[in-house]
């Protein structure tokens, strides 16, 4: 979120979340939008939450958030959390993502290949095993992974237009290798139906389309 609001910055862009999220670090954003706030469209990039509990901070009402949105060129927004952990299962409501979104961005590592299955890496195990075919313990594999990702309660349950999947943190041979298997993984009728597959690193900003 925070590097497609970086590179589209000359425009107008609102980020925010439909759950909640810890504040940004600074410099994301140049300026915050509150619920109720008198708006112009301006260049840079805007914070639009509704108040803070716990320590993050929460979404708009929905209502609110399509009003705020048509004063920005690009609505970019957190719809999913994990609890920072790389695996994970979903509740029939998630992710929270807004009916007008044009595209929807699902984001997997393969960085817990090889780790069991346990509550230090995966965000609700018992939702995550079911739709994975995994047991508590069992060793992840690169299908587990594909199977989070294209299994009809899994990530891209819930998501609006176009479809993307982002396999991040593939910063050496060995993790595009296992990108390469997660892919694998999938039915082809899944990876049709999506507009764009990504490898790369987030951190480094280094990407590699491999939809063309």
């Amino acid at each position: 979120m925070y590097l497609l609001a970086k590179k589209n910055s000359n425009s107008s862009v609102l980020i925010g979340t439909t759950t909640r999220i810890f504040t940004p670090p600074p410099g994301v954003y140049d300026r915050i939008v509150m619920p109720g706030d008198f708006l112009r469209r301006e260049a840079g990039v805007a914070l639009g939450f509704n108040g803070e509990q716990d320590g993050k901070l929460l979404p708009f009402p929905s209502g609110e958030l399509d009003r705020v949105r048509r004063f920005f060129d690009y609505t970019v927004f957190e719809c999913d959390g994990s609890k920072n952990l790389p695996l994970k299962g979903w509740a029939d409501y998630e992710p929270v993502v807004p009916g007008f979104s044009d595209v929807t961005i699902g984001v997997v590592s393969p960085h817990p290949i090889g780790e069991k299955i346990s509550r230090e890496n995966t965000h609700r195990p018992g939702e995550f095993c079911a739709i994975t075919g995994a047991n508590p313990g069992d060793t992840v594999t690169p299908r587990h992974i594909a199977s989070m990702v294209f299994h009809p309660r899994g990530m891209m349950q819930k998501a609006k237009g176009a479809k993307v999947l982002l396999i991040n943190r593939v910063e050496d041979k060995a993790c595009e290798k296992y990108a390469g298997d997660i892919l694998s993984e999938m039915p082809q009728s899944f990876l049709n139906s999506l507009s764009l597959i990504i490898t790369g690193s987030v951190l480094e900003e280094k990407f590699k389309n491999l939809s063309s």
